[in-house]
């Protein structure tokens, strides 16, 4: 008998799911390399209520290569999950969706394409780690935790590219805002 290692992105989304996380996320370089910026949107969904966190983030003078400024955008919207993994997950499952337009960045996530640029190397592994941290945290409690990584086309991915696009224009370092909760009859569809 064959053992599955990897349930596939149809098999986890067909599980129901009391608590989801899904991250758009962005990243852009004027120049490439160049100023660059990452931009990151997170929504937190529970039974009763919605949180949103909008994270923009600069290089500040250093230059960016595109890739790099994208693996950015990911990993910050990965902190803030990990940062808030526990406070806010009812339930004992978790779904963390991660969608963007990087389709090497979502290839190398999901292990179809090697991560090998020497630049690329440190922030892929880093977000590997938080991706591991996220899982081992949550399963102490009981809780299974679920990652799909979906490439998106840029048109449905607009809001990381605004917040990515704002941090180059901006350059104040890393700006988080939280929306305050809301329950899901006051949620607008974003």
């Amino acid at each position: 008998m064959v053992s599955k290692v990897k349930e596939t992105s149809e098999e986890i989304k067909a599980k129901e799911f009391t608590t989801n996380w899904c991250i758009h996320f962005d990243g852009g370089s004027r120049g490439n390399p160049g100023r660059g910026g990452s931009g990151a949107l997170v929504v937190l969904e529970t039974a009763n209520q919605t949180a949103t966190t909008r994270i923009a983030h600069d290089f500040g003078t250093r230059a960016v290569t595109n890739n790099v400024a994208e693996y950015t955008g990911l990993r910050i919207a990965l902190d803030h999950v990990l940062k808030n993994k526990l406070n806010d997950t009812i339930g004992k499952s978790v779904l963390v969706y991660v969608r963007g337009d990087s389709d090497l960045v979502i290839q190398q996530m999901n292990g179809t394409y090697k991560c090998k640029h020497p630049k690329l190397v440190p922030i892929y592994n880093k977000c590997r780690e938080i991706v591991s941290e996220i899982r081992r945290l949550h399963s102490s409690s009981g809780i299974e935790v679920d990652f799909i990584f979906e490439h998106v086309l840029r048109n449905q991915n607009s809001f990381a590219d605004e917040l990515a696009n704002w941090a180059m224009d901006n350059q104040r370092g890393k700006v988080e805002t939280d929306i305050k909760l809301k329950t899901k009859s006051e949620v607008i569809d974003v």
